[in-house]
């Protein structure tokens, strides 16, 4: 439901995702999935609707070595000696969630697949 100008309104919901990128559609369909109600709350409008993974081409990465993707990561994130702009405890837990996109994405494509025969 597409709505401009002020309104007031109260629905009550177990999860609220803001942003309808990549990172919210996987939100709301894990709160989903785990039998949450959820609501997914946009303010671009959906024919200008612009989010930072369809800026990217919509790809998204899938490590399959989170050793060597940690340390690709800490080289591209390293200003100086072991001066890093992003702390490399941050950077781990990047490639470790990282590689666990594939198998989120097989499993809620066959889930939904499934469903919907």
């Amino acid at each position: 439901m597409l709505v401009s100008g002020k309104i007031q309104w109260h629905k009550t919901v177990d999860v609220v995702v803001v942003g309808l990128g990549a990172a919210g559609a996987v939100a709301a369909i894990t709160a989903y999935d785990d039998g949450g109600d959820v609501i997914i709350l946009e303010k671009q409008p959906a024919q200008n609707h612009i989010s930072n993974s369809s800026m990217s081409v919509g790809v998204f990465l899938s490590v399959n070595n989170v050793s060597a993707a940690t340390i690709y990561m800490e080289n591209l994130c390293k200003v100086d000696g072991e001066l890093y702009w992003t702390n490399k405890e941050i950077i781990r837990a990047w490639t470790e969630c990282a590689s666990q996109n594939r198998e989120w994405v097989e499993k809620s494509a066959f889930q939904h697949t499934k469903e919907s025969v």
